[in-house]
């Protein structure tokens, strides 16, 4: 069974989800991060295929005991490429810290096509976004997190599968996201 490293990038401190700040006070959107945050860590210590996790941050987040690697604030595809070059060509897994529906069953799917493929990558619910990024292989590739990545992820990587579920698809953004997670009593 091929074992994968899931790296989970998080934003700490009072600009976490900053876009938010109109319906949800600092206190809340702090509290809401954490809560998303430790859901996707337990969902990833539910993948049998996932045998080591590491939260990438500016500081080890309170209420993490486990493996950590310092985000130095050069930006996000900066950092994870960072890591990426000191980790070797492994199978690694980027899962983003804000999918508050993700499941086991959701990232195992991801990680199964990625098995197969070399490379998958699951959207978000505009399709523009990337939310997760596996890859098996080894391959460079150059991490293009942001404003339409999923396109630019594509386009270095014509044959990559693009995963769309639920749980991988819906990350907490936006007001309009909290409205969509409420809907799942969450």
């Amino acid at each position: 069974m091929m074992q994968w490293t899931a790296l989970v990038p998080m934003k700490l401190g009072p600009e976490r989800k900053s876009r938010l700040a109109k319906v949800l006070r600092q206190s809340d959107r702090e509290d809401l991060s954490d809560r998303m945050a430790l859901h996707v860590l337990n969902q990833l210590q539910n993948c049998t295929s996932v045998s080591r996790l590491v939260v990438l941050s500016p500081f080890r987040p309170g209420f993490w005991e486990g493996e950590w690697y310092k985000d130095e604030g050069r930006g996000l595809n900066v950092e994870i490429s960072e890591w990426r070059r000191i980790f070797g060509c492994a199978p690694m897994l980027v899962l983003h810290a804000d999918l508050a529906l993700v499941s086991a069953a959701d990232i195992d799917e991801l990680l199964r096509i990625a098995k197969i493929s070399g490379i998958a990558l699951a959207s978000d619910r505009s399709g523009k976004g990337t939310n997760a990024q596996a890859i098996a292989d080894g391959r460079k590739f150059e991490f293009l997190f942001g404003p339409n990545s999923c396109e630019l992820h594509c386009k270095q990587a014509p044959e990559m599968p693009v995963i769309v579920r639920e749980g991988l698809a819906l990350d907490i953004d936006t007001p309009e996201d909290l409205d969509i997670l409420a809907t799942y009593g969450r």
